[in-house]
């Protein structure tokens, strides 16, 4: 089912990191695994050295992959591509929430299945939301809160999990990458990302 996935070249994976990651080589290998419980339908990790996609096939079928399935693997690509630039670990929860919006903002928009270009004016309603909810989740994690761990950690889980337009962490960092790249193009998201996230 996965081979049948066309992955020829993206313009914008291609024009924002082909730059960063000059004749750095990254093999990729795939694993469907069924009997995975939710939240994630794929995920990306390290596994003996090499990094590997998980695809769940408890979330997927054939029509599934077919239509999602090159969005859903675009993402998880440029995970990896962002782990080849090594920044530092977040310490605080402020500052993981920060590396949401950061990492999964643009893998979010390097996979996002529909029209790139027209993202910021075609989804208001839901950037607003993201938005709104992200400024009120950092201000809640800021180190002079109060929220216990359970609630931090709550917060940073539903910032990155759960249906696609949920993920307040991701879908706010979207639409900041889609700003980025229609102001800048692709040496706008370039710069953003040699920057990082903002600490």
């Amino acid at each position: 089912m996965i081979a049948g996935i066309d992955l020829d070249r993206d313009p914008v994976l291609e024009a924002v990191f082909a730059p960063l990651l000059k004749n750095k080589p990254l093999k990729i290998n795939v694993v469907a695994l069924a009997g995975i419980p939710s939240p994630y339908d794929a995920w990306c990790s390290l596994l003996d050295g090499t990094h590997t996609i998980f695809v769940n096939l408890s979330l997927w079928d054939v029509s599934r992959i077919q239509s999602k399935g090159r969005p859903v693997i675009l993402h998880e690509i440029t995970h990896f591509l962002l782990r080849q630039l090594n920044r530092p670990e977040p310490k605080t929860p402020e500052q993981q929430l920060q590396d949401i919006v950061f990492d999964e903002g643009i893998a979010h928009y390097v996979g996002y299945p529909g029209n790139r270009l027209s993202l910021g004016h075609d989804r208001i309603s839901e950037r607003q939301k993201a938005e709104q909810e992200l400024s009120r989740a950092l201000r809640a994690l800021s180190t002079r809160s109060k929220l216990s761990q359970a609630e931090k950690a709550a917060l940073l889980r539903r910032a990155n999990t759960g249906p696609y337009w949920e993920k307040y962490g991701a879908i706010a960092g979207m639409f900041l990458v889609s700003d980025i790249y229609n102001k800048d193009g692709p040496d706008g998201v370039r710069r953003y990302i040699v920057k990082g996230p903002s600490r």
